[in-house]
């Protein structure tokens, strides 16, 4: 099996192993390279990511084979996790073309134990995540070789899940009468779903699982709540930015000039933002991905303040999904003329700034179009810098609002702590880049 990366080049090579042993892999991987890392590339995403981008899906399977049978009936919009447990390198990749995942298992233990490995990982990347388990003794090519291409699409319509649904029932199922065991399973369910970031997306699912699992949803809310808390002190990796506002109570707190600096800074953050990606949108930023891929993927959690900015985002989206070039040409020829006004503002260089400018705003763009890769990386750095000074500002408030609740107090403390922590790393990686930009 030719294994190709995203451009379509082959970096590597597998094999399936033909005897029983089952001791042994099924699937044999070339090793690993500087051009070849098998936990950021899935089989068959170079045949499949048109129709993936088409049909707004992507069925994910276990092993090469059935990657190639389902695409010879006609399904095209599938790919294999090489041969690993999915990692979220993979999914990242996969989110490039879509967000809707489905995951087709063989039916049996250890597929079922494979999948909710594969989804408690996959619900914390914000995928919309459904499974399908085959019949026992099945897998997709030997269905589709028994019932046909037709049947076998039926049977995924009929018998799709949502992963939260598909989990909630098989440890229902699991705990049968036993009180014990179906409070175990009521924990496990509040677990997964403190890990999904959409506050809108959680609010549905908290709703449907109160009702699955016979239990309040007030009382699944509570769960939900403290387990987010326990996560504040856990946490090591850099966080998830929500596009909760900062801009509330807090707010009041502030006098009329400071709440006008913060406004306009976060405006200036955005807007270089925006310049990127009508700029170099369309540039590659690494052999496998463009700058429009990178810089979306980050804003992903990161929402704009900006209504205009954040709308021209979501244009920028559809059109990255669709294989369409992100750059300014499409927006200077928008139908709705505040876009054109946008892309002319950002786009038009060089402007009379007053002293010291850029610095204010901590806008940091240079010039050369050859010195782009380090613009976008140093402008998402001191974006999400920016956030985080928010974050720390509304979480200060936060605990003010606290004051004499011991265990409230806590949590701000733990959190700010960390909000330290994590500013300190970021600023550790800035470097000074001085250049000049737009207003």
């Amino acid at each position: 099996f030719p294994i190709l990366n995203l451009s379509g080049k082959v970096v590597a090579f597998a094999g399936r192993i033909m005897g029983k042993d089952e001791r042994a892999p099924k699937y044999i991987n070339s090793p690993e390279t500087e051009i070849y890392q098998k936990s950021a590339l899935v089989y068959g995403i170079f045949q499949a990511r048109n129709a993936i981008r088409k049909e707004e899906e992507c069925f994910l399977t276990e092993g090469y084979t059935d990657v190639i049978s389902i695409h010879q009936a006609g399904i095209e919009n599938v790919v294999a996790s090489s041969g690993t447990s999915l990692t979220p390198e993979q999914v990242k990749l996969i989110r490039r073309f879509t967000n809707n995942i489905t995951i087709l298992y063989d039916g049996d233990a250890a597929g079922i134990k494979a999948a909710l490995r594969g989804l408690e990982m996959m619900t914390e990347q914000d995928v919309n995540v459904r499974v399908v388990l085959l019949p026992d003794g099945e897998d997709p090519d030997s269905y589709l070789h028994k019932y046909g291409t037709a049947a076998f699409k039926e049977f995924i319509r009929i018998n799709k899940k949502h992963f939260l649904q598909f989990k909630t029932a098989l440890l229902l199922a699991d705990a049968g009468t036993d009180p014990l065991k179906k409070a175990d399973a009521i924990r496990e369910i509040t677990e997964t779903l403190a890990k999904i970031a959409d506050p809108v997306k959680r609010s549905l699912l908290v709703k449907d699982c109160s009702f699955s699992l016979d239990i309040g949803e007030q009382v699944l809310i509570t769960e939900v709540n403290k387990i987010k808390r326990k996560q504040f002190k856990k946490e090591t990796d850099a966080p998830a930015f929500e596009a909760d506002r900062l801009y509330d109570d807090a707010e009041g707190e502030k006098s009329h000039s400071q709440k006008n600096e913060a406004v306009e800074k976060d405006y200036y953050q955005e807007a270089a933002i925006i310049k990127l990606l009508l700029e170099y949108g369309n540039m590659e930023m690494d052999d496998s991905q463009k700058v429009a891929d990178l810089v979306l993927d980050e804003l992903k959690e990161a929402p704009l303040y900006n209504q205009s900015f954040q709308l021209m985002i979501h244009e920028m989206e559809d059109l990255n999904k669709q294989g369409q070039s992100v750059d300014h040409h499409y927006f200077l020829n928008h139908a709705e003329q505040k876009f054109r006004d946008i892309t002319l503002k950002v786009i038009a260089f060089p402007y009379n700034l007053s002293e010291n400018w850029d610095k204010k705003h901590e806008i940091f763009i240079t010039t050369p179009q050859k010195n782009y890769k380090k613009d976008v990386i140093s402008t998402l750095h001191h974006f999400k810098l920016h956030k985080l000074m928010n974050m720390k500002l509304e979480n200060q408030h936060q605990l003010k609002s606290v004051k004499g609740n011991t265990e409230d107090e806590n949590h701000y403390m733990i959190v700010n702590i960390k909000l330290d922590e994590w500013i300190g790393q970021l600023g550790k990686s800035l470097g000074t880049v001085t250049l000049s930009y737009f207003k």
